[in-house]
């Protein structure tokens, strides 16, 4: 599988375990991401050129994050994609940020010493994604908590059944007393 990314024209090997957004960090390729992958600030956009089939579907998580941008201009998020095939990447957006931030301006009131816009000022472990997660996760669990005893009762029914038409098979393999006089 391969992973493209223009306008660097980069191409590389991936697999499907490491997100794009760690792909493009690895091959020092930047894509700003202020959440580190968490996902919770949607920096990590970028547009799907094509490959698109190659990605599994985003995530509810995902998607509230990057709204119908999704279905108007296939754009995702990076720390959210998953290759399973080969896919192009269009970085323009990113590079254009990049630009931007290099030519900001400090705000007023900034001493030149304390500002740094490439330096994220946002807490790692967003509090409402983590509460979010937690819930998630506590479904997960109760759901599968419901598939096991479905399973375990399944499964006892099956074992009770086989004893039942074992029982059965010996009681007619039995001759009776009264067949044998």
């Amino acid at each position: 599988m391969k992973l493209k990314f223009i306008p660097q024209n980069v191409e590389v090997e991936v697999t499907s375990d490491k997100s794009v957004l760690q792909i493009a960090q690895e091959n020092n390729i930047h894509i700003k991401s202020v959440c580190k992958g968490v996902p919770s600030c949607a920096e990590c956009r970028v547009h799907v050129a094509e490959g698109e089939h190659n990605l599994a579907p985003p995530s509810s998580t995902e998607m509230s994050l990057i709204g119908t941008g999704y279905f108007i201009d296939r754009r995702r998020l990076s720390c959210q994609m998953h290759c399973f095939g080969d896919v192009t990447v269009d970085l323009k957006e990113q590079v254009e940020k990049s630009d931007k931030v290099q030519g900001t301006k400090r705000p007023s009131g900034v001493a030149k010493n304390e500002y740094d816009p490439k330096e994220s000022r946002a807490v790692m472990g967003n509090i409402i994604h983590e509460e979010a997660q937690n819930k998630a996760d506590q479904a997960e669990k109760k759901a599968n908590r419901r598939l096991f005893e479905e399973e375990k009762q399944r499964l006892l029914k099956m074992l009770r059944d086989q004893r039942k038409e074992r029982e059965d098979a010996k009681k007619t393999r039995k001759p009776s007393s009264e067949d044998s006089n």
